[in-house]
């Protein structure tokens, strides 16, 4: 995030209060996309691409000056992030669907406003 002088300020460790422009912000922790189920539709078949949520607690203005997620990798020593892919329900054997990722620093999409939600419509996979 950016810092009140334009330093770059890392939220870089859960649960302690970081001050950046705007505010405050905290790292509460990382949650899975969905809730765990018996069972799961066509949202949750498995592709191997990792997505999560960061939890995190602030203002609102300090919000807004999130810039940047650096995405580790398996060269500082962590578990990779797989690219989103998959082969579906019929995969054709010997053939390598996805990879782990290499390191990255991804421009965060300010969505505060618009939150860009999505839903699972049943009704688009009956036949």
């Amino acid at each position: 995030a950016l810092g009140a002088n334009g330093e770059t300020v890392l939220l870089d460790r859960v649960g302690v209060d970081f001050a950046v422009a705007g505010g405050t912000l905290r790292v509460v922790g990382l949650a899975d996309v969905g809730p765990r189920q018996d069972s799961y539709d066509e949202c949750y078949d498995e592709d191997r691409d990792n997505y999560i949520d960061i939890i995190l607690e602030g203002d609102d203005a300090a919000a807004r000056n999130i810039t940047f997620l650096e995405i580790p990798s398996l060269a500082g020593g962590y578990a990779p992030f797989y690219n989103p892919g998959g082969p579906g329900t019929t995969p054709t054997p010997g053939v390598r669907y996805s990879a782990a990722g290499p390191p990255d620093m991804e421009p965060v999409i300010m969505a505060l406003d618009d939150p860009m939600r999505v839903s699972y419509d049943a009704t688009r996979y009956e036949q």
